[in-house]
């Protein structure tokens, strides 16, 4: 067998269907198997590929998950193509929660007498050499692992971040306006790290060697490179005239994308911000103002995000360079794990370090996340695609190094960490300021004014001013308003939602508005909370709950179980709603904080026959709204000088009989594990 000892991309496409699999679907697990047993999912006849998942966290969410895909696609793939004659696969999997468990999990797989393991992250590095070394009939491969050992059984796969770094470098040297970009790094001596920046650098310099590099490194000392302190590095860079900021650390990445996104009103020096080891579109939802793209690592090539000419070039020109065995069908080649996959199965010995590809993910076209406008508006043209496609390829092949000099760096930054705070809208005082989006070919605009008069809104569709179905609403007390600037239409095809976020007006002296981001909340479906204390007197129950916190009762506390529970922690405080869906939206909620409920939303069923339900309600409804309407749920609290906000979100409710007496009537569109 060939002896693959760099493995360059290769991508082409695969046929056929079905297969010799004589196992049932593939085996999912979320803990190692643990008995001696004989195991009843792996077999002499069968290819059984086992991975070990790293903890959760930005660094591995993403390699965790492509490598499981590409282990899914072996899995339909290895029997039509290497096995057409009978065997097949089986592939399991087991997470690694804690430091080090993944020793067990490791154990536990060899036990069930898996054929290849797979783990992930440089902190199993030394787990998967000692048992490789221990169990020689079993193959081993290591994702983001540089093993000093060689066995015949254990293969490397890293990722060249210095490829990665050299990409955005070139991609932020061509979308400067200010002539200045920069680069922030969780570390000046970690492997990673220094590859991370000296790409950059390199790609810069390669674009347009005029262009000045800021290289903004943690000092080392005074604390972790945590999201306050590449927040921190980041205003420096801002303060310093950059325009593009790359935040590749994994600790300080987020802090840097999220200082360079802003507010949506404050764009500071219209920058662009690009992440890396995350698809931040997804993981950093409010850094969309800013975000261009993310530097990805990439063990399944069959991605979608590869370039094709604005994904990784396709490799079948590099077919020659890989020496690829016969065995491989000339019609099909995989992905570079794939590739030493196969080799183990097939009878090889692909041992040693193996360099896997990277890339940069989708362009994002810009949102402002509710709030705010994106900071600058740049769509690379084809010939920069182009361009990037041709980059990638010649870094593979050597035909372009990384350590091209730059021009000028900065030293690194001994700035101490410092938390952020976001800033007030730039502009005139009283806007107005307007957020809109393209829904259906149509553009919904919404458009917020502060006037001597309070906050002002106005609603419009292609450019004429509506009177939406729904609207928001506001809370007060004193000089202050939290207002939830939302409205809704009902259309023949997708409905319009109107979004201005929230916003605070305050009358203390002159009228002024300001936006206004809340808390982060986790969601979680049938949970419980507990409960310490009642407002009895701002509380408005139909059944009795929690007998023992009434005046006079045996002190006791109460857990309370909903079907929706939502938390978020506010400067120590710990916020919590919980909630049920009725037959028209939310039921009775209760808002708690620091364990004290401090009130509820009052719910009280229609009291209807079912054959009444369509003449008094629904058909009454459905007339007003059409057939669906939207309601937002939330709750604003004033505790001594502090003000919290409740906020469950926009709530869509289906006007139609089966769905009212079903009870359970309310899609939570803001709600992260439920589908609108």
């Amino acid at each position: 067998m060939t002896r693959l000892k760099v493995l360059l991309v290769v991508v082409l496409m695969t046929s056929g269907c079905g297969g010799g699999s004589e196992t049932a679907a593939p085996t999912t697990t979320t803990a190692a198997p643990t008995t001696t047993s004989e195991p009843t999912w792996t077999s002499d006849s069968t290819w059984d590929m086992c991975l070990v998942t790293a903890p959760a966290g930005r660094s591995y969410e993403w390699l965790n998950h492509e490598t499981r895909m590409s282990l899914e696609r072996q899995y339909l793939e290895i029997p039509r193509s290497i096995m057409p004659n009978g065997g097949g696969t089986t592939t399991a999997y087991a997470a690694s929660r804690e430091v080090d468990d993944h020793v067990a999990l490791i154990d536990g797989f060899v036990e069930a007498r898996c054929d290849l393991i797979v783990t992930i992250g440089a902190e199993m590095t030394e787990a998967t050499t000692a048992s490789a070394r221990q169990h020689p009939d079993v193959d081993f491969i290591g994702i983001d692992q540089h093993h000093d050992e060689e066995l015949p059984n254990l293969a490397g796969l890293v990722f060249p971040e210095d490829h990665a770094g050299f990409l955005v470098g070139a991609l932020a040297a061509s979308a400067t306006l200010t002539g200045i970009v920069a680069v922030v790094l969780d570390s000046g001596t970690e492997p990673s790290s220094v590859a991370y920046g000296d790409g950059f650098v390199g790609g810069v310099a390669h674009v347009d060697p005029d262009v000045e590099v800021l290289s903004i490194v943690h000092p080392g000392a005074g604390g972790e490179p945590n999201t306050d302190w590449g927040a921190t590095a980041a205003r420096e860079a801002l303060d310093a005239g950059a325009d593009v900021v790359f935040g590749p650390g994994n600790g300080s990445g987020r802090g840097v994308l999220l200082e360079v996104a802003g507010t949506g009103f404050d764009a500071r020096n219209g920058a662009l911000c690009i992440g890396a080891e995350a698809d931040d579109w997804l993981q950093v939802i409010k850094a969309r103002r800013c975000l261009l793209t993310s530097a990805l690592k990439l063990p399944n090539e069959y991605h979608s995000q590869y370039w094709a000419p604005d994904r990784p070039a396709l490799i079948k020109q590099f077919e020659d360079v890989l020496d690829l065995p016969a065995e491989y069908e000339s019609g099909s080649s995989y992905s570079t794990l794939t590739l030493i996959n196969r080799e183990f199965l097939l009878g090889g010995t692909p041992s040693g370090g193996h360099v896997g590809p990277v890339g940069l993910g989708f362009f994002n076209l810009w949102g402002a996340h509710k709030v705010g406008v994106p900071n600058r508006t740049f769509w690379p043209s084809d010939d920069l695609k182009s361009e990037l496609a041709d980059l990638t390829a010649a870094l593979w092949t050597g035909e372009v190094a990384t350590t091209t000099a730059p021009t000028t760096t900065t030293a690194p930054t001994t700035t101490a960490a410092a938390p952020t705070t976001a800033a007030a809208p730039e502009g005139p005082p009283g806007g107005p300021w307007t957020f809109s989006e393209q829904v259906n070919e149509h553009l919904v605009e919404t458009t917020v004014t502060c006037r001597t008069s309070g906050l002002e809104v106005e609603y419009r569709l292609d450019g004429q001013p509506i009177d939406p179905e729904t609207t928001g609403f506001r809370f007060t007390q004193g000089a202050q308003s939290f207002h939830r600037v939302v409205g809704a239409e009902d259309a023949d095809g997708p409905d319009y939602l109107f979004d201005g976020g929230w916003w605070i007006e305050d009358r203390t002296n002159d009228v002024s508005c300001e936006p206004y981001e809340g808390p982060v909340w986790e969601d979680f479906t049938d949970d419980s909370i507990l409960v310490t204390e009642i407002i009895w007197p701002d509380t408005y129950l139909r059944d009795v709950r929690c007998p023992q916190l009434a005046s006079g009762s045996v002190a006791g506390d109460c857990v309370v179980g909903f079907d929706y529970v939502r938390r978020a922690t506010v400067d120590g405080h710990l916020l919590e709603i919980g909630f049920d869906c009725a037959v028209a939206g939310v039921g009775e909620a209760w808002w708690v904080l620091d364990g004290v409920m401090v009130t509820n939303r009052f719910y009280h069923p229609p009291e209807f026959n079912y054959e009444d339900y369509e003449e008094w309600v629904v058909a009454p409804w459905r007339d007003l709204y059409g057939d669906t309407v939207y309601d937002y749920v939330a709750y604003v609290h004033w505790s001594d000088d502090e003000v919290f906000v409740f906020d469950i979100g926009r709530v869509k409710i289906d006007l139609n009989l089966e769905a009212f007496t079903e009870g359970d009537n309310c899609v939570l569109l803001d709600w992260s594990t439920t589908e609108p």
